[in-house]
């Protein structure tokens, strides 16, 4: 993994601060600079998302080579984000299957949520409470 450069410590500021086009910007930058390291993609992509930009993100969350979901150390989160990207586009098959190599409570969060934006409460609930013991 590269060493974070300044870009990548601006898009970092500009996320905190929820300047989400500057720090989209300034991810971009530090991805070129930084080479193989999947960490300012995914910021960049989170950023998208955070703007509403949910092609975009998909795009490069779906074919940039940094963001190997079997990654050890990044997949997880690769995966998360695809699977919220498919919820924010309206694909609930879609967030399914891109969350099927996480862990089970990660899966169950996006069921539910699939379950959710589809109208069936009582389900989606179900989901969200499924695994859990009783108080």
């Amino acid at each position: 993994m590269s060493r974070p450069v300044p870009p990548w410590h601006d898009g970092l500021d500009g996320c905190a601060r929820r300047r989400w086009r500057l720090a989209e910007d300034a991810f971009a930058e530090a991805a070129e600079a930084m080479g193989d390291d999947p960490r300012p993609a995914l910021g960049r992509a989170l950023c998208l998302l955070a703007l509403g930009r949910t092609n975009p993100a998909l795009v490069l969350l779906e074919t940039d080579p940094r963001l190997d979901p079997d990654d050890p150390l990044w997949g997880a989160r690769v995966r998360w984000l695809r699977a919220c990207a498919r919820l924010d586009g309206g694909d609930p098959l879609g967030a399914e299957q891109a969350a099927a190599g996480l862990a089970p409570d990660a899966r169950r969060r996006v069921r539910a949520a699939t379950l959710l934006r589809e109208g069936r409460f009582a389900e989606g609930v179900a989901a969200l409470l499924e695994g859990r013991r009783p108080v």
